[in-house]
C-alpha cells in the first residue's frame, strides 16, 4: 500500500466502525445516540464529571460537549447539576435509563472490537496499537 494510501483507509475504517456500531444501537433500541454520544456515555460512567472534565476526556471542545450532553439530557440519559461550590461548573450524571443504554454501548463496543481484531493475533494487535499511537501524536 502506498503511504498517501495509509490515512485514507483510516477513514474508510472509521466509517465502517461508525456504521458498524449505528446498526448496533438501532437494534438495541438506541437509535437515537451516535458513537459520539455513546462516547460521552462511556466517559460518564459513575464519576459525574464536569463538563470541562469531560470534554478534555474525550479529547473535544467545550461547544460540543455542550451539544453533545444537551441531546443526552433531552433524550432522558443524562442530567446536570451545578456544583455547589462554584456555580460557573455543571456536572454530568447518568439517569437510570442512562445507565441502561450506558451498559448496552458497552456490550455493543465488546463486539466491535471482537469484529474488528477476527484474524488478528495479539501481537498483531499491539503492534497496531504502537503504530496508530505514534501516527496520532505526530499530530499533537
Amino acid at each position: 500500500m502506498r503511504s498517501d494510501q495509509i490515512l485514507h483507509s483510516i477513514a474508510r475504517i472509521r466509517e465502517r466502525i461508525n456504521s458498524f456500531l449505528q446498526r448496533e444501537y438501532d437494534s438495541y433500541g438506541l437509535a437515537d445516540i451516535s458513537p459520539a454520544h455513546a462516547g460521552v456515555l462511556f466517559a460518564i460512567g459513575k464519576d459525574n464529571p464536569s463538563m470541562q472534565d469531560l470534554a478534555q476526556k474525550l479529547e473535544r471542545d467545550n461547544s460540543t460537549i455542550t451539544a453533545l450532553v444537551a441531546k443526552l439530557q433531552h433524550i432522558g440519559y443524562v442530567k446536570k447539576v451545578r456544583n455547589t461550590e462554584d456555580g460557573r461548573i455543571w456536572h454530568v450524571s447518568l439517569t437510570s435509563k442512562g445507565q441502561e443504554a450506558r451498559k448496552k454501548t458497552i456490550s455493543i463496543s465488546r463486539r466491535m472490537l471482537v469484529q474488528a481484531y477476527g484474524g488478528f493475533s495479539a501481537d498483531e494487535v499491539q503492534i497496531l496499537s504502537e503504530l496508530l499511537d505514534k501516527l496520532y501524536k505526530n499530530f499533537e
